[in-house]
C-alpha cells in the first residue's frame, strides 16, 4: 500500500499534460482471444477444436505407440523426480509449515498420480484440477487444520465452456458430464489448478504439444489402412470364371454368384458347369512405396514433436546452439521447464492456500521444487568425488553422506548400520600397513582367505592397459572414418546444389566399417591371447597342454561367434550414433550457410564430442572385460584343467559397483562357478575369477556362494547395479 500511495502522491504533484506516461493503471486494450459462447476459436480446423481436439488427442495417445512412446519419454523424468518443499528461513514455525506442506502433498495425496495427471497437458494442451480440501481435526501433530483432501481431475473431454471475464481472466468453467457420474457443474476459477502449456492471450485450452503432428498422425493412419487393403486383396487374388462358350445368361449369372459366394467366404470350395473355366487373376501390390510413405510419417511425427519440445530449452534461438551444447542437456533443460510450470502454479495457489488458511499471511512462503531432472553426470560426479576423497581434499563427512542420500535417492542407514561402519574405520585406521609380499588375510562373513593381491592384480591390469589401447584405436579409426565421410560429403555438395543433395548426404554409409571390425576383432584376439598366457602362468600346470589364442581360427566356435556379435553390436552402435551426431549438424544447418567448410566444421565438431565422449570409452572398455574374462573361463572350462581345480574365487582389488563390492574375495565351488552368474557385471567392470588348483593352501569355500546380502533396499541395489 506505501508504493501505491508513494505513487498517488506522485502524480497529484505532475502537471496535467505530464501525468499521461504514468496513470496508465488498467488495461484499454484486450488480448483478442478468439471466444464465442465459452468456446475457444483459436484453431482454425473445425474438426479438432475444443473438445473435438480432447477426443482426437485421447485416440492418438491410445492408438499410436509412437505417440504413446514420446509422451512417455518426456513425463517420466518429471514423475520420477526428487519434488521437495524448499524452506527460505530456519525458524521454528518455518520448519512446521514445511512438515506441514509435505504432509499435504506427499502423505495425504498420491503425488505421483497428480503429476501424471497435471503431465496431461503435453496432449491436451491443459490440465485442469479442482482443489478440494477437509477439515483435520485432533492430529497428533498438526492439532486442527485446513488440509488438503485431493487434486480432482477434470477430463478435457467434458469441459462443455469457458467462461472469461472482461479483463480476459478467467472466471468460471463448466463441466458436463453424462452416464453414471452424470454432473452439470460451474466452478469458479478460485477453486480451480488449472496448467496449460504454449498459451497464447487468455486461451487457457493452451496449445498441446501433439498438434503439429496432427497431420503426420492423420496421414499415417490412412497409409496404414492401404496398406492392409493393398495386402489383403493382393494375397488371394481374383477369381475369374470364363463360361462355356453356349451358356446363356442363366448359366453366367450362377457363375457369378459361385464366385461371389467364393470371394466373401460364404463357400470354401465351388462346383462348376461343365465347360466353365475358373482361373486365378493375380494383383501386383508394391507395399514398399506404402511403407515408405508410413516411415517418413512417422520420421516427421518424431523430429516435430521433440524439435517443439526441446526448442523451450533451447533460448539461443538458431541450430549453431546443438554444435556447442549436448543435445541431452537441452532436452533436460526443456523437462525442468516444464516442471516448474507445474510448480508455479502449486506454489502460487495450493501452498499459499494453505498457508493463509492456517498460519495466516506470510512476508515469504514455501516453495515446492522438482530436482534431480538434469542430473545426468550421475557417474562423473561419483568418480570426481570418489578422487577427491581418494586425494584427501573432502572427507566422508554425515553431512555429505546426507548430501549423498538426498541426491542419488539411497536409503537412510540403521544405527546398526553406523555402528557397523563405525568400527570398521576404526579397525581399518588402526591396522598396521603389511608388505606386498605378505597376503593379507580378509575377513569377510566369518571365513578367512588368502588373496594374492599381487598375482591376481596382473588380469586387472590387463584389462585397464588394454582398455586404453583399445579405446585410443578406436578413436583414431573413427576420427579417420568421419573424415573419410565428410570428404564424400564435401564432394556431394559442391557438385549437387538441387533438394536431392540433402538425401543423398544422409544415405551414405560411415566408411571402412568391414576394416574398423578387423582392427578391434585383431585387437581383442591378442587381448584374449595375453589373457591365456597370464591364466596359464596363474594356473602352473606343466602337464596340461593349453593352445595359445593367436588368431581367429585358433578360438573356439563360442568364443569367435561371441567375440564376432559383440563387435557387430558395438559397431553398428556406433555407427548409427556418429551418424545421428553428424547428420543432426548438417539437417540443422545446410539451409543456413553457403559455405561448405563451414557445414562441415560444424559436422566434424559435433561429432567430435561423440568420438572422444564416454560411449567410445565404455565400448572399448566392455570389449576388453569380456575378452579377458572369457579367455579366462575358456581355459578354466577345459575338462583337465577343471578336474584340477578345487574352486574359484572372484577378486577386483578396488571394486566400485554394488554388486562386485558384494562378491570380491568370495570363493565358490566348482558347480557355483559353472552353473553361475560370472563377471563382468557392469559397464568398466574389472571383477575377475581366479582358480584355486587342488593341492594347493586355497581359501575355504564361502556357504554364501553368489547369493547377495543385507536388506532388501540393499539387495535391491546390488540388484540395480549389475548392468550386464
Amino acid at each position: 500500500m506505501r508504493i501505491v500511495r508513494n505513487l498517488l502522491t506522485k502524480l497529484q504533484n505532475t502537471p496535467i499534460e505530464e501525468r499521461e506516461e504514468v496513470s496508465n493503471f488498467s488495461a484499454h486494450s484486450s488480448p483478442g482471444t478468439e471466444i464465442f459462447s465459452g468456446e475457444f476459436f483459436e484453431e482454425y480446423l473445425d474438426e479438432i477444436r475444443g473438445q473435438e481436439w480432447a477426443i482426437k488427442a485421447d485416440m492418438m495417445r491410445r492408438s499410436s505407440d509412437q505417440v504413446s512412446m514420446l509422451l512417455s519419454l518426456i513425463k517420466t523424468p518429471i514423475v520420477n523426480a526428487t519434488w521437495d518443499i524448499n524452506i527460505k528461513e530456519e525458524t521454528p514455525q518455518s520448519q512446521e509449515i514445511k512438515e506441514f506442506l509435505e504432509f499435504n502433498l506427499f502423505d495425504s495425496i498420491d503425488f505421483k498420480q497428480f503429476l501424471e495427471e497435471a503431465l496431461t497437458f503435453y496432449e491436451f494442451g491443459h490440465s485442469v484440477f479442482e482443489t478440494v480440501y477437509r477439515p483435520l481435526i485432533n492430529h497428533p501433530k498438526f492439532n486442527d487444520k485446513i488440509v488438503l483432501k485431493k487434486f480432482s481431475h477434470i477430463n478435457p473431454k467434458t469441459i462443455e465452456e469457458w467462461k472469461l471475464n472482461h479483463d480476459g481472466s478467467l472466471n468460471h468453467l463448466r463441466q458436463v458430464v453424462d452416464g453414471d457420474l452424470h454432473v452439470d457443474a460451474r466452478i469458479a476459477a478460485n477453486k480451480l489448478l488449472l496448467f496449460s502449456i504454449n498459451r497464447e492471450g487468455s486461451n487457457f485450452e493452451g496449445r498441446s504439444l501433439l498438434r503439429p503432428i496432427y497431420g503426420n498422425w492423420k496421414r499415417k493412419q490412412s497409409f496404414l489402412k492401404i496398406l492392409a487393403i493393398g495386402v489383403e486383396r493382393t494375397s488371394l487374388g481374383i477369381p475369374v470364371g470364363i463360361s462355356a462358350p453356349n451358356a446363356g445368361k442363366p448359366a453366367r449369372d450362377n457363375l457369378s454368384k459361385i464366385l461371389a459366394a467364393f470371394t466373401a467366404h460364404q463357400r470354401s470350395a465351388i462346383v462348376v458347369p461343365s465347360g466353365t473355366e475358373v482361373k486365378n487373376f493375380a494383383i501386383t501390390f508394391d507395399p514398399e512405396k506404402t511403407q515408405s510413405a508410413i516411415r517418413a510419417e512417422r520420421l516427421g511425427m518424431s523430429q516435430s514433436f521433440l524439435a517443439g519440445f526441446m526448442e523451450l530449452g533451447n533460448n539461443s534461438g538458431s541450430g549453431s546452439f546443438a554444435l556447442s551444447n549436448n543435445l541431452m542437456q537441452i532436452f533436460l533443460s526443456s523437462i525442468q521447464l516444464y516442471a516448474d510450470k507445474i510448480a508455479y502454479q502449486i506454489n502460487q495457489q495450493t501452498i499459499k492456500d494453505l498457508v493463509d488458511f492456517n498460519f495466516g499471511k506470510q512476508e515469504i512462503y514455501h516453495t515446492i521444487k522438482a530436482s534431480n531432472i538434469d542430473d545426468k553426470l550421475g557417474k562423473e560426479f561419483v568418480e570426481v568425488l570418489t578422487m577427491l576423497t581418494q586425494s584427501g581434499y573432502t572427507q566422508a563427512t554425515d553431512t555429505m553422506k546426507e548430501f549423498l542420500r538426498k541426491k542419488f535417492k539411497l536409503p537412510d542407514s540403521t544405527p546398526e548400520e553406523e555402528e557397523k561402519a563405525r568400527l570398521e574405520r576404526e579397525q581399518l585406521e588402526g591396522k598396521e600397513l603389511e608388505t606386498q609380499e605378505e597376503k593379507p588375510s580378509v575377513q569377510l562373513c566369518g571365513f578367512s582367505k588368502s588373496i594374492d593381491l599381487a598375482q591376481n592384480s596382473k588380469a586387472n591390469k590387463l584389462i585397464t592397459v588394454e582398455k586404453e589401447q583399445l579405446e585410443e584405436m578406436m578413436v583414431i579409426a573413427l576420427t579417420e572414418r568421419r573424415d573419410k565421410l565428410l570428404d564424400s560429403t564435401r564432394v556431394i555438395l559442391n557438385n549437387n546444389q538441387t533438394q536431392s543433395r540433402r538425401k543423398e548426404v544422409i544415405d551414405q554409409p560411415i566408411p571402412d566399417s568391414r576394416k574398423y571390425r578387423r582392427l578391434i576383432l585383431d585387437s581383442l584376439i591378442e587381448t584374449s591371447s595375453t589373457a591365456t598366457t597370464q591364466v596359464k602362468g596363474e594356473l602352473r600346470l606343466p602337464n596340461i597342454e593349453l593352445a595359445e589364442k593367436e588368431d581367429i581360427n585358433n578360438l573356439t566356435s563360442n568364443t569367435k561367434k561371441r567375440l564376432q556379435s559383440e563387435i557387430d553390436l558395438i559397431v553398428d552402435t556406433q555407427d548409427s550414433d556418429l551418424k545421428k551426431n553428424l547428420f543432426f549438424v548438417f539437417n540443422n544447418n545446410v539451409d543456413n550457410t553457403d559455405s561448405t567448410e563451414l557445414l562441415l566444421q560444424q559436422m566434424k565438431e559435433g561429432s567430435d564430442r561423440f568420438i572422444n565422449g564416454p560411449s567410445v570409452s565404455t565400448g572399448a572398455a566392455n570389449f576388453v572385460s569380456n575378452a579377458v574374462n572369457n579367455a579366462r573361463n575358456d581355459v578354466f572350462h577345459n575338462d583337465e584343467v577343471l578336474n584340477a581345480m578345487e574352486s574359484f574365487t572372484i577378486t577386483n582389488p578396488s571394486p566400485t559397483a554394488a554388486i562386485c563390492k558384494e562378491l570380491a574375495g568370495r570363493t565358490i565351488t566348482k558347480e557355483q562357478y559353472i552353473n553361475g552368474d560370472l563377471p563382468p557385471y557392469h559397464h568398466n567392470c574389472n571383477t575377475i575369477v581366479v582358480a584355486n588348483v587342488k593341492g594347493r593352501k586355497n581359501p575355504p569355500i564361502n556357504p554364501l556362494g553368489l547369493s547377495f546380502t543385507g536388506t532388501e533396499a540393499e539387495v535391491e541395489k546390488i540388484i540395480k547395479s549389475r548392468t550386464f
